[in-house]
């Protein structure tokens, strides 16, 4: 795991993950000097997620909970995941697969705790025969802004969307601009 001491000089800790596991990526997010999660995706037959989080700025890493979230078939792939505060963060799976079209992203308002799909829902008439995944996710103003990219089917290019939570998640507002 990459971590920063004083001066700023990068350096490479270790996570003792408990167990061999076929690493495919990770995401870290640090929200201070010292605060930050880490995000692992793995293959054991689906790809599965472990959290971790370290509090002393990457020099000890617990882990938050393990094997939360599965993809429920070899289709589903990890393709955006992060922490966006200490609390909020998500998980996006795409799907390379055609017939099942829809949304697999997770979100957490505890840390990584407990996870649910994110709710954020796309009209038939924007996702037609494609399928959308959430590619970034940040938070301004007390508000979550997820960029949802639509794909696959007979699109011939990738068509973005902005989507907007006032209530950390539990609903979702196509944003116009």
């Amino acid at each position: 795991v990459l971590k920063a001491d004083q001066a700023g000089k990068m350096s490479y800790g270790r996570i003792d993950l408990g167990g061999t596991y076929f690493i495919q990526g990770l995401y870290c997010n640090f929200s201070s000097e010292y605060n930050g999660k880490l995000i692992i995706y793995y293959s054991d037959h689906y790809q599965r997620c472990m959290v971790y989080e370290t509090k002393d700025g990457g020099e000890t890493w617990n882990k938050v909970i393990g094997d939360i979230i599965s993809g429920t078939n070899w289709h589903k792939t990890v393709t955006a995941a992060g922490f966006v505060t200490d609390e909020i963060g998500f998980v996006s799976y795409g799907y390379i697969g055609t017939e099942q079209p829809g949304m697999r992203t997770y979100i957490t308002i505890d840390g990584g705790k407990t996870w649910k799909t994110s709710g954020i829902t796309l009209p038939s008439n924007i996702i037609q025969d494609g399928y959308g995944e959430v590619v970034e996710m940040k938070y301004e103003n007390g508000k979550l802004i997820s960029t949802v990219v639509v794909r696959g089917g007979s699109f011939t290019e990738d068509i973005c969307y902005k989507y907007v939570s006032t209530d950390n998640g539990s609903t979702w507002t196509l944003k116009n601009d």
